[in-house]
């Protein structure tokens, strides 16, 4: 066999060769060295694309958390809202139930006494109601003795709030208004119970002995609702400058990769030209 015998090419498989392997030799013919440098623009575009991938990857899982998060701030805002209203609700009502408990004043009628005391009944005379702030007849009083009368008001008749006042030498009634806006009676009383009640121009309001007193409306409720809303405000924006962010580093990838590419294809084009040279010569 002649030296001038053609020799059988070895066909070598880029693909899954090394990345020392697909470096330059001495010895490589231009068409390996070609065949080299696509192999490795190949692997480095490869490796930008899964980057990209990875990087689109990782935005849309933070896009999607802060989705999340929006969701549950609404939510929460939401819940907040609903309690607000459960609470001006309530304390409506209060208010409704504390100005339906008062009793309405009294109309003046005297309270009669369909039955007679033991004292009247055994000496067979008729008994008469006393006067004043006694629940005992007139013969009772007269005698001193203890009246056993059950009464029956026709009239739901509450003797108000009474206070004494240091004004002395007269019997007189103040109208005042308490805390609670409930109209009370401060009573004087220089010890003549007549004079009081024989007095005309005094209107008794009848008022309930013991007064609600509705617990303070709550500001707190509003004030974390207004801190609420602020907080959300500043996270919406926070994300917002996120996402605008993350679509800036997607757009300069892509400036990226195809710069890549432009300049493969150029150095593609000019080791083409080299060996279409180097064949002609």
């Amino acid at each position: 066999m002649s030296s001038s015998a053609i020799r059988p090419q070895t066909i070598v498989p880029w693909e899954t060769a090394l990345p020392d392997e697909l470096e330059d030799k001495p010895g490589d013919s231009v068409t390996v060295k070609m065949v080299k440098f696509d192999e490795r623009q190949c692997r480095q575009r490869l490796a930008l694309q899964r980057e990209l991938e990875a990087e689109e990857r990782r935005k849309a899982e933070e896009a999607e958390r802060i989705r999340k998060e929006q969701e549950a701030e609404a939510k929460r805002i939401r819940e907040l809202e609903a309690e607000h209203k459960w609470l001006e609700e309530e304390t409506r009502r209060a208010q409704q139930a504390g100005g339906s408990s008062q009793v309405p004043a009294s109309t003046g009628k005297a309270v009669e006494r369909p039955n007679g005391c033991s004292m009247c009944v055994k000496a067979g005379e008729e008994c008469k109601p006393g006067t004043g702030r006694s629940k005992s007849c007139v013969r009772c009083q007269k005698l001193k003795a203890k009246c056993d009368l059950t009464t029956r008001p026709m009239d739901s008749e509450k003797r108000p709030v009474e206070a004494t006042s240091p004004r002395g030498g007269e019997k007189w009634k103040q109208h005042r208004k308490s805390k609670a806006s409930t109209e009370i009676v401060v009573d004087v009383d220089d010890g003549d119970d007549e004079a009081m009640e024989d007095t005309p121009d005094v209107k008794t309001v009848s008022r309930p002995r013991v007064l609600r007193t509705l617990p303070p409306r709550k500001d707190s409720v509003a004030e974390v609702l207004d801190r609420r809303l602020g907080e959300v405000v500043k996270l919406l924006q926070k994300n917002n400058n996120t996402i605008v962010t993350l679509a800036g580093d997607v757009q300069d990838l892509s400036g990226v990769l195809e710069e890549s590419f432009e300049a493969l294809k150029t150095t593609t084009m000019a080791l083409v030209s080299r060996a279409q040279n180097a064949d002609d010569v």
